[in-house]
């Protein structure tokens, strides 16, 4: 009897362990691929997607050629809609020079030559957000700029300056930045030497 009572454990235990592996037979790849792309889709739609950081040209913000049309640069507004990105931080990013290539690159001559190419850089994409697109994209200053932009169905522009050079030795041009709608700032120097820009 009691021999009779294990074996018909074991036997209801094969049972039960043999039935819950034929039960979670692994998925096919393709529906484990699906459910993954679903879900990935599902939180994509859900967040603000987000590029920190868009290198620009100005010459890329004029009637004729601008970031309303499909352009050949990694980022333009149809490739947004379609890629699903929601917001990006265009890049106020003005390069110093050596002095071996501009003698005066830290004198007054070469600092209002990068202000100048740093305040091209903020109007262009005012451009965008005022004059090309402001149906499609809105700049935002805040982060409650953002979720109201983003709640309205429009890509989000922000400004962010990468490296301090166009501020020269003018510390009031850090509030005139801000004033334009800089988000955020970074002071790191480049070297054009290992610099791809």
């Amino acid at each position: 009897m009691y021999g009779y009572g294990i074996f018909a454990g074991l036997a209801i235990a094969s049972f039960i362990w043999l039935s819950g592996c034929g039960a979670s037979k692994p998925l096919p790849v393709s529906v484990t691929e699906d459910l993954t792309m679903k879900k990935a889709k599902e939180i994509h739609e859900r967040i603000v997607t987000l590029d920190t950081h868009v290198d620009f040209t100005p010459a890329n913000f004029t009637d004729q050629r601008n970031y309303t049309q499909r352009l050949d640069t990694q980022l333009n507004l149809p490739k947004m809609f379609e890629g699903g990105l929601d917001a990006v931080f265009f890049s106020i990013f003005v390069s110093q020079t050596r002095e071996a290539q501009n003698p005066d690159a830290f004198m007054p001559a070469g600092y209002e030559r990068a202000y100048k190419a740093a305040i091209e850089k903020f109007d262009a994409v005012h451009r965008l957000v005022e004059r090309f697109a402001p149906d499609k994209i809105a700049l935002a200053s805040t982060a409650a700029d953002v979720k109201r932009i983003h709640a309205a169905g429009k890509k989000i522009a922000l400004i962010g300056v990468e490296n301090g050079y166009p501020l020269s030795e003018d510390i009031g041009r850090v509030k005139e930045f801000c004033a334009t709608d800089g988000n955020g700032m970074d002071y790191r120097r480049s070297d054009d030497r290992l610099s791809s820009r």
